[in-house]
């Protein structure tokens, strides 16, 4: 095995990746790095095949063990929102060229495969780290994958190690009955542990409820109706966040999510102009995933190199549709379509501290796994205690249990409710669904609740 260290991120950066960086930095310098190299892809998976995955068809890898020796530097990493290092969205085999793969997917990938390894093998790298969502994880499965179908002498570790805003890593799988003795495994009911929550979720939701309220004060003030789209493909945690500024009084006054099933647009219209008349007001918080009765999604643009819905513009088509509606009906509604984009990503200055902390550990236990335990072919786990006060254990799946679209976690069915409001079925989040969320957030800082005293009408 090889003795230097190689990271890469990858997906979508969040306000605390840099963290889980750091935490694998100075993990490994914890750990008896010695006088081992860190090296870092910058600019994702990409970067370290170069050829055809880069623009100028070169390489791209930096040198971190000398450059981040300064313990000042590297808390202005922490501090750093996005990624420090760079990131991509590279899926392996898609851009090898036809006269290498012969158009053999299989053939492709492992082109791909073998252009990172051959950067392994030349910096002498005993562990890899790639950090990321779902794509990552199934890119980093498929390199544990191909050294165990390829047998030698020594291979580096390989782990992947969480990040999402979209918090939906599985949160648990069923237990094969292998090494029922593993000391990284955490289990439960027949089932390992995954990911209670994703490094990154935390913070994002924090935005989410924040400006969820602070902008529900604003459309009570103007009279005006804002629909907010918010984050989430498959899944609708984040958007389900916003629940957590319904305390405050100002909304939201639906929250749908692509967990609801089927959304009826013409039962949206007739909800905001029942709101118009009777309130002049109204929060809508969408999840940019949500779907028509054919589980198409309202909004979306193509289909990525994962098989991804490129999505955005729900919550504007739904503004639009409204605003149709609305003037047939003779009301003079103000509506407006409010898309957070990708400060629901990057939003460091609402970082929350249980975030921030489990993006650290969950970096620095990747550290310990690989350089301690020699441990590969894993996902670093986050499961929260069960008992007392919510605090997180970090533990391992094997990645080929985790890794796949079939593996990822939706909301619980639980949690999807929903409330009448004049003969009108609004989707809305159950509140027991902030027993989880509620740890993983900072509290909202206290705002005045709608004025309700006397009104002098002269």
């Amino acid at each position: 095995m090889g003795k230097n260290v190689l990271l890469c991120n990858g997906g979508g950066p969040t306000a605390v990746i840099n963290l889980t960086n750091m935490g694998i930095v100075e993990g490994c310098l914890d750990f008896g790095l010695g006088e081992r190299r860190i090296y870092t892809a910058l600019g994702g998976t990409g970067a370290l095949i170069g050829q055809h995955a880069t623009g100028d068809g070169q390489r791209h890898i930096g040198r971190l063990d000398n450059y981040l020796a300064d313990h000042t530097l590297r808390q202005h990493v922490k501090n750093t929102p996005s990624t420090w290092i760079g990131s991509g969205r590279y899926k392996l085999g898609s851009k090898v060229p036809a006269d290498i793969s012969g158009g053999d997917k299989e053939k492709a990938t492992d082109y791909d495969i073998s252009r990172i390894i051959a950067v392994c093998d030349e910096l002498d790298i005993g562990h890899v780290f790639f950090v990321g969502g779902d794509d990552t994880l199934t890119t980093l499965n498929a390199l544990a994958s191909y050294a165990e179908r390829n047998p030698r002498s020594e291979w580096p570790t390989f782990l992947s190690v969480p990040k999402t805003i979209d918090c939906d890593l599985p949160y648990a799988v069923d237990d094969p009955g292998h090494d029922p003795y593993h000391p990284g495994i955490i289990r439960r009911n027949g089932q390992i542990m995954v990911c209670d929550t994703c490094p990154g979720f935390g913070t994002a939701a924090n935005f989410i409820a924040a400006e969820v309220a602070h902008l529900g004060v604003e459309a009570r003030a103007l009279s005006r109706h804002y629909v907010i789209e918010i984050m989430g493909r498959d899944a609708g945690f984040l958007t389900a966040a916003a629940l957590a500024a319904a305390g405050c009084g100002y909304g939201p006054h639906m929250i749908a999510l692509p967990e609801h099933g089927r959304f009826d647009i013409p039962s949206f219209c007739r909800l905001i102009a029942e709101r118009d008349e009777r309130e002049g007001w109204g929060v809508y918080c969408v999840s940019e995933g949500i779907r028509n009765a054919d589980g198409v999604p309202l909004a979306s643009t193509g289909i990525d190199s994962f098989g991804n819905q490129k999505l955005g513009g729900a919550g504007e088509r739904l503004k639009d549709e409204a605003n149709s509606y609305c003037s047939c009906e003779g009301l003079e509604a103000d509506l407006r379509y409010i898309k957070p984009g990708e400060f629901q990503r990057t939003c460091s200055y609402h970082r929350s501290q249980a975030d921030a902390e489990i993006a650290y550990k969950v970096g620095q236990k990747a550290a310990f796994w690989a350089i301690v335990r020699g441990e590969t072919g894993k996902l670093v786990t986050i499961v929260r205690t069960t008992e007392g006060v919510p605090s997180w254990h970090y533990g391992l799946v094997d990645t080929h249990l985790v890794a796949g679209k079939d593996k990822k976690r939706e909301m619980s069915a639980e949690w999807c409710s929903s409330y009448d409001y004049q003969g009108l079925t609004v989707p809305y989040v159950a509140d027991s669904f902030l027993t989880w969320l509620t740890p993983l957030i900072d509290p909202i800082v206290p705002i005045a609740g709608p004025y309700s005293g006397e009104v002098i009408r002269l």
